[in-house]
């Protein structure tokens, strides 16, 4: 009976190892399967831009704010594409680095887009607020600031 027991443990045992160096031969041959698709890059959504002419310096400020969250988002779909690219295998992969690419200048066109409207709202800003260009960005109000008296009211 121990022999039963010691001969289907050490079965149970090989049984394991063989099934565990399969699991293990089948993620070998899976990797490339593993590696990062394009598909899974998420694509960021460009943010609303304000019309300079007529946006409140706090609009200015939340604006700047978010396309700075953008172009760091935007770096890293660029840099997932990037990945993608170097994962491709050779099954279709005319099709996908076309794709790919195709993803890459589409994107990079809007961004580039998206960072003239954006600059071109911020020189409105400027010029119908009198702010100088060494001002990077405008600031928000004080809160605690007394408002400034009207024009022409004596002081």
């Amino acid at each position: 009976m121990k022999m039963r027991s010691l001969g289907a443990q050490a079965l149970g045992t090989i049984a394991r190892g063989t099934l565990s160096g399969c699991v293990a031969a089948s993620l070998l041959l899976a990797a490339p399967a593993l590696a990062k698709s394009d598909k899974e890059c998420e694509r960021p959504r460009p943010p609303a831009i304000p019309d300079g002419r007529t946006a409140t310096p706090v609009e200015m400020v939340g604006a700047t704010q978010r396309a700075k969250l953008y172009m760091e988002s935007a770096e890293t779909y660029v840099g997932c594409l990037d990945e993608a690219q170097q994962s491709v295998t050779e099954t279709a992969r005319d099709v996908k680095l076309k794709r790919i690419e195709k993803k890459r200048s589409e994107f990079v066109e809007e961004r580039d887009a998206l960072i003239e409207k954006f600059n071109e709202q911020v020189r409105l800003y400027k010029a119908r607020t009198g702010e100088t260009e060494e001002t990077s960005t405008p600031a928000p109000p004080a809160p605690s600031a007394p408002a400034p008296p009207p024009a022409g009211a004596p002081r």
